[in-house]
């Protein structure tokens, strides 16, 4: 909880340009106090026109600072509905990296629309995969010096997205992380096309979270036990995988740790 804290205040301090700073001059009164807004830089803002989506998409590219001097390559985390989660996603990894606990990231946020969501990361997502593969991860390493060590993650739908690609395409990506996917009706799909992941060349990594029944609905929360079961029951032995039940959250607020404590976990070593 002292951690979801920190991190919710740092954002409200830090991500809304709104915050005044007061800046004062020992010759004026109190009524003359003038101010300021404070911000902060999160990424650059690059536009993509997608031959696959047939739309023109955004992405926030955050970059490691000193990433202009160096030679440096560096891992790449992709977010999912990157609009909700550069913040927090920028302050935990610089947080992290100072810690010691995980080497400096390339954040790249894809940006979405809600009349978008359901399209891309459901109905249509295998040509959202597309998209994601061949135009974006395509883009950014063409532009940015990258390691090749890569980690997607998302939260509700598109955690759900995530643990479906993963069964789908475990190749795509090293590292998958998915907060609350609602795995109902699927579990048993997605569990036996990763129980068939018999010779990926990547070392995969697949951590997920959902908060308790109450939060997120019985019929989650019975297939996300029905799910960690059956991997209990037998998973491939290659795959590093590792579920965290956060009771005390809601749905909303497992995003902020399960980013913060899977990256930790994904980029341990």
């Amino acid at each position: 909880m002292k951690i979801l804290n920190i991190l919710l205040l740092l954002i409200n301090v830090i991500a809304l340009p709104v915050t005044a700073e007061i800046v004062a001059n020992k010759n004026l009164t109190n009524e003359a106090l003038t101010y300021k807004p404070v911000t902060r830089e999160f990424g650059d803002n690059i536009s993509i026109n997608s031959k696959v989506l047939g739309v023109e998409r955004n992405l926030i590219i955050h970059l490691p600072t000193g990433y202009a001097e160096s030679t440096q390559r560096y891992p790449v985390l992709y977010l999912l509905d990157g609009e909700r989660h550069i913040y927090h996603a920028v302050i935990a990894t610089e947080l992290l990296y100072k810690a010691k606990k995980i080497p400096e990231l390339i954040i790249v946020a894809i940006a979405n629309k809600e009349n978008m969501r359901e399209r891309d990361l459901n109905t249509e997502s295998e040509k959202f995969t597309r998209f994601l593969s061949s135009e974006i991860m395509t883009y950014v390493e063409s532009h940015y010096r990258t390691s090749g060590l890569n980690t997607l993650f998302g939260h509700s739908l598109a955690g759900f997205y995530t643990a479906d690609l993963f069964a789908n395409s475990p190749e795509l990506f090293d590292y998958y992380i998915a907060a609350s996917p609602p795995l109902q009706g699927d579990e048993i799909e997605i569990y036996n096309k990763i129980i068939a992941h018999k010779n990926t060349k990547k070392p995969n990594a697949l951590y997920f979270t959902l908060a308790n029944a109450a939060a997120e609905g019985n019929d989650v929360a019975n297939a996300m036990t029905n799910f960690v079961l059956l991997l209990n029951t037998k998973a491939p032995n290659n795959l590093n995988w590792h579920y965290q039940p956060l009771a005390e959250q809601t749905h909303i607020t497992t995003s902020y740790l399960t980013l913060f404590y899977g990256i930790s976990y994904v980029l341990k070593d």
